[in-house]
């Protein structure tokens, strides 16, 4: 099977759908698979693109249903704003302030009725919006539409999405994730999934335990973290990861300058590619869309797990 992996499109929907046009993916062929390793929404979104993003991924045209997994926006941000009701300081600085207005966008060219609001209003006059004063500028621009976003559906559907995306996929060489891998793995077949069979079985209640080690790894907070973290790679682990979260170019020849201040001025255009960590048998896709304005697409050949 041939699979088409993006990551960290964060609502740029031309630039999605221009690396999909050039890979060469066909919806209706049975051999392809489109994999997106999170970070749907956000920063680089502009008019109704997160929207486009999100429609396009849920779309049943597919084939095979796209596999999207779980990153950082869709867990501490889009879902959190949703089921709080308003926008907060934190998620403008995320650009999650971008999302909210794009589906909001998307869902009035849906509803015609120029009455939609009125409902939207109603709620608004008789529920306070929030209560911490930091939230209070924040959640008064931008609470109406989210107020709207959730009462005409979508913001449900949007957040049983995004609660419901798995962490990681697995095929037979490869294991797709947004940030990391949890610490200690020790299975001794290469199998993910095998791995917290595994641990299950030794630990009680290993499952919400695994759950946390997941959620605090669409995380990784610096390139040094991911050197850190391939020492724990236990002997014979012969997989590729492939990783979205952190943008390519401070995993390549230099490095050592992005550890430090940058700015996107200093980043060159070859450098937003996507990096190969052969030592390590890591894959960096992150292409830092919201500067460069383009989405790495790596196209992998191999098989699917025997269930």
């Amino acid at each position: 099977m041939k699979f088409f992996v993006m990551s960290d499109i964060h609502g740029d929907y031309k630039a999605m759908m221009k690396a999909i046009k050039e890979s060469g993916y066909n919806k209706k062929d049975a051999n392809h698979q489109i994999v997106v390793i999170g970070d749907y929404f956000g920063r680089a979104t502009t008019g109704k693109g997160a929207y486009g993003v999100w429609k396009y991924l849920t779309s049943k045209t597919h084939k095979n249903k796209p596999i999207c997994i779980k990153g950082n926006h869709e867990e501490s941000f889009v879902a959190k704003m949703l089921e709080r009701g308003y926008v907060t300081d934190l998620d403008c600085r995320n650009g999650e302030d971008k999302t909210i207005l794009s589906f909001y966008e998307g869902i009035k060219n849906i509803h015609k009725d120029k009455n939609i609001l009125e409902p939207v209003y109603k709620q608004l006059r008789e529920h306070p919006i929030a209560e911490d004063w930091e939230d209070r500028y924040y959640g008064a621009m931008y609470a109406t539409e989210v107020a709207a976003v959730n009462m005409l559906g979508e913001g449900k559907k949007l957040k049983k999405w995004c609660d419901n995306l798995p962490y990681y996929f697995e095929t037979k060489n490869y294991i797709f994730t947004h940030g990391w891998l949890p610490y200690r793995l020790h299975s001794k077949t290469n199998k993910l999934s095998d791995y917290r069979r595994e641990m299950i079985y030794k630990y009680k209640d290993m499952d919400k335990y695994s759950d946390y080690q997941w959620h605090n790894w669409v995380w990784v907070e610096t390139p040094f973290n991911y050197s850190q973290h391939c020492s724990y790679f236990p002997n014979g682990w012969d997989k590729w990861i492939v990783v979205g979260h952190w943008h390519a170019f401070a995993f390549g020849p230099r490095a050592e300058f992005f550890d430090g201040w940058w700015r996107k001025e200093d980043v060159k255009p070859e450098e937003y590619n996507y990096v190969v960590d052969e030592e390590h048998k890591v894959i960096f896709c992150d292409h830092c869309t919201v500067y460069g304005h383009k989405i790495n697409m790596l196209v992998l050949e191999d098989e699917l797990l025997d269930e």
